[in-house]
């Protein structure tokens, strides 16, 4: 399937007022050989600064905190700075008692980051337990591709989990595992199809959709 970029689901939503969060973001950690290279011309090929859109605005009339992972920016992989973002968002969200809208697309983990990538997870969790000890609703979608450490971490953990129809969600992706086992994996596998016939998401939609699902769950 398309990949949907951050911007086209922007277009979906249609928010008023929508106002970008400005995020202080910190790469001087990491020495990878040409990473920070890699970075610039994401940054300039997806006019954003990481692999992740936060943002306020106005659903119709009601007030979200939006997160957006783009998947064309290092494969939305979750690095040291995408976790600042969100939880800046996740911050903002508890002091204006809004919903967060997240949606996911990401190969996982910033190989290029080491631990400082794969610490993020537990630190969003703990942003959506505070979410849900303050009774905040929170809810996920789940786009193509969802995988890795975002998939094991928090992109389950939101009251509501639905995913866009023919989205690939899982953790190891399912070349890597044919490879592995040396068998053939049925044809569904990792697909939101799949995850809706389990019982392991509440819906599987059409990213135009969104909107009006939204609308329709939000309190």
């Amino acid at each position: 399937m398309m990949r949907i970029n951050y911007k086209q689901w922007l277009e979906f939503l249609n928010l008023n007022s929508l106002k970008e969060f400005t995020t202080e973001l910190d790469f001087s950690k990491f020495n990878f050989p040409d990473y920070q290279d890699k970075i610039t011309e994401n940054q300039k090929k997806n006019d954003l600064d990481e692999a992740v859109f936060t943002g306020i605005g106005l659903l119709d009339e009601q007030k979200i905190v939006v997160v957006i992972f783009e998947p064309n920016f290092l494969m939305g992989t979750l690095s040291y700075n995408v976790g600042k973002k969100i939880m800046h968002a996740i911050d903002i969200a508890l002091k204006e008692n809004v919903p967060l809208i997240t949606i996911t697309a990401s190969g996982g983990a910033r190989m290029q980051e080491g631990i400082f990538a794969l610490m993020q997870m537990p630190v969003i969790q703990f942003g959506f337990n505070q979410l849900k000890e303050k009774e905040i609703q929170t809810i996920n979608i789940l786009s193509d591709p969802t995988m890795g450490g975002v998939s094991a971490s928090f992109a389950f953990m939101a009251d509501d989990v639905v995913a866009i129809k023919d989205a690939q969600i899982g953790f190891t992706g399912k070349m890597v595992i044919q490879q592995n086992f040396k068998d053939e994996l049925p044809e569904d596998f990792q697909t939101a199809q799949k995850l809706y016939e389990t019982k392991q998401i509440k819906n599987v939609i059409e990213a135009s959709e969104i909107k009006t699902y939204l609308l329709r769950v939000l309190k």
